[in-house]
């Protein structure tokens, strides 16, 4: 299982999903079978217009050459979760998503 949180801006007109397809790409050389929006959420709604829209991306190949760095392995992640070590809000949140979509084993 691949986890990765990569992250970006939406280009002027491009569609949210297309934005999360090419930061995938961009950031870690994968392309996704399938994107599933998961939710849009406003990381900071006191002092912020922003939002970030979040999506799971299932079925990942590699497409580009890219070197990634190790990543966590799940059960660390879930206890880096439960122990407050995910600090990012949008991350803590997307996770918690994917783990109710059974995207984290």
């Amino acid at each position: 299982v691949l986890l990765e949180l990569p992250a970006g801006c939406i280009e002027a007109g491009e569609d949210p999903k297309d934005g999360a397809a090419r930061e995938l790409l961009e950031e870690t050389g994968y392309k996704a079978g399938s994107l599933e929006f998961l939710f849009k959420i406003a990381p900071n709604a006191s002092n912020c217009t922003s939002y970030a829209q979040c999506y799971l991306a299932r079925n990942v190949f590699p497409a580009a050459p890219q070197n990634l760095d190790e990543t966590e392995a799940l059960e660390e992640v879930k206890r880096l979760l439960r122990e407050g070590g995910v600090e990012q809000a949008v991350h803590v949140a997307a996770l918690y998503r994917a783990a109710e979509l059974g995207a984290l084993g």
